[in-house]
C-alpha cells in the first residue's frame, strides 16, 4: 500500500510580463521513502494547479508501479535465466545488426504539446527515456532535450535561437548547433558513421524536426511531429489506401463493364455498325473508340490485380519496397500509385523488358 509520508507544494508567479506562462506550481512528495517530484506552468496559478494534479498522480503511479516490479523479483533464479518481474542483466545499448539487416522501423510521434523545458525534463525522465522530443514554449521551434555523456542534460533546437533555456528545476546546456538538413536515409547513414544513439535534424521534405535512432533490436527508429502525415508505407495508412484504390478501381471496371465491353467482341461490334449506312470514316472512328475502351477495361483490370498483390505484400511486411532490390520505394512514387512494386530505376528496366512485369 503506497502512503504519502511528506508532500511540499510552491507556487510562484514569474516578475517578468512577458513570459508566456507566468504561473508556477511545484510539487514534491515522499511516497513510501521515495521521492516524487513534479512542476507544471500555466497563465493563472489557478490553471497551473489544475495542471499540477494530473502530473503528480502520473509520476506517482508510475514510481509505485515501478517499486512493484521490483518486488516480483523471485527470491532465487537458476543462473542464465529471467523471469518477468526481475531487474534485467546488463546488456549492450543495443544489438548489433549487421547493417545490411536493418530497417528503419516507422514510426512513432510526439504531440505538439507547447511545454517548457523544465516539463519536457520531467516527462523525459518519468517516461525514462534519454532523449525527448518537443515543442519548446519559449521559443515556439521544435526541439530536443537530451542525457549527455557527462550526466546533464543537452537541449538542441531546430533553428539557433538567442535565449538561455528559462529551467529552474533542472541544469541544462544548451547546444547552439543547428539540427542538420537531412533526408532519411542520410540521417540513418550518420547513425551507423558516427555511433551515435540518436540524430536529431531538419526532414528536407517536411521542414520540421525528426529524430532518428538506434533500436535496442538493431534496427532504427524514427520520430515525427503528430501532425506531419504519416509515411504512405505505413500499414494502416497503406491498407486504407489500397483500399480506396480497390474500389476506385472496381467502380471504372462496372463503368465500363455497363458498356458490354467485357461481353462484346471487336468482331460483333463492326459487324453490328457495317449494317448501318454510315461514312467509312465513322465507321473507323467507332472501331477506334472500341479498341480504345477494350484497352482501358484490360489495363484496369491489370490494376486491380496489382492492388490484390499489394495486399499481399502487406500482410507478408515487404510492402513498399522494391520486388527487384529490396529498396524502400519513394515516399512520392507510393503516394501517386499505392501498388507500386518497383523503385523508378527497376520500373524502368521491368518496363523495357516484354513479359517481365506479371
Amino acid at each position: 500500500m503506497s502512503r504519502s509520508l511528506h508532500a511540499r507544494v510552491k507556487l510562484s508567479m514569474a516578475p517578468d510580463p512577458a513570459v508566456e506562462r507566468p504561473a508556477r506550481a511545484e510539487a514534491a512528495l515522499d511516497v513510501n521513502g521515495q521521492l516524487v517530484r513534479a512542476h507544471v506552468s500555466g497563465h493563472t496559478l489557478q490553471e497551473a494547479v489544475d495542471l499540477l494534479e494530473p502530473r503528480l498522480r502520473g509520476r506517482a503511479l508510475h514510481a509505485a508501479a515501478r517499486v512493484r516490479t521490483l518486488h516480483l523479483r523471485p527470491p532465487e533464479t537458476p543462473p542464465g535465466e529471467w523471469h518477468h518481474g526481475e531487474a534485467p542483466t546488463d546488456r549492450p545499448v543495443w544489438f548489433d545488426r549487421p547493417p545490411e539487416e536493418r530497417e528503419v522501423v516507422r514510426h512513432k510521434t510526439f504531440a505538439l504539446d507547447e511545454l517548457t523545458v523544465d516539463e519536457a525534463a520531467d516527462d523525459m525522465g518519468m517516461l525514462d527515456f534519454d532523449f525527448y522530443l518537443f515543442y519548446e514554449l519559449a521559443t515556439g521551434v521544435d526541439a530536443v532535450l537530451h542525457r549527455r555523456p557527462d550526466g546533464r542534460l543537452g537541449l538542441r533546437r531546430l533553428h539557433p535561437v538567442d535565449l538561455a533555456p528559462a529551467t529552474e528545476a533542472v541544469d541544462v546546456v544548451l547546444e547552439a548547433d543547428a539540427a542538420p538538413a537531412l533526408a532519411l536515409d542520410e540521417a540513418v547513414e550518420w547513425l551507423d558513421v558516427a555511433g551515435e544513439p540518436f540524430v536529431f535534424f531538419r526532414n528536407l521534405e517536411t521542414g520540421r524536426a525528426n529524430v532518428a535512432y538506434r533500436r535496442y533490436d538493431g534496427h532504427y527508429g524514427l520520430i515525427v511531429p503528430a501532425d506531419e502525415p504519416p509515411p504512405p508505407a505505413e500499414p494502416s495508412i497503406a491498407r486504407r489506401r489500397l483500399r480506396d484504390e480497390l474500389a476506385r478501381l472496381e467502380a471504372v471496371q462496372a463503368a465500363l463493364e455497363g458498356e458490354g465491353l467485357a461481353e462484346e467482341s471487336e468482331a460483333d461490334s463492326v459487324a453490328e455498325t457495317s449494317t448501318i449506312d454510315q461514312h467509312q470514316a465513322d465507321l473507323g472512328t467507332e472501331t477506334f473508340e472500341r479498341t480504345r475502351d477494350q484497352s482501358l477495361l484490360e489495363g484496369v483490370e491489370q490494376e486491380i490485380v496489382d492492388v490484390q498483390r499489394a495486399f499481399v505484400r502487406l500482410d507478408r511486411g515487404t510492402y513498399g519496397r522494391c520486388e527487384a532490390c529490396g529498396a524502400e520505394i519513394p515516399d512520392d512514387r507510393l503516394m501517386a500509385m499505392p501498388a507500386a512494386r518497383f523503385c523508378l530505376e527497376h520500373q524502368a528496366e521491368a518496363e523495357a523488358i516484354p513479359g517481365l512485369v506479371t
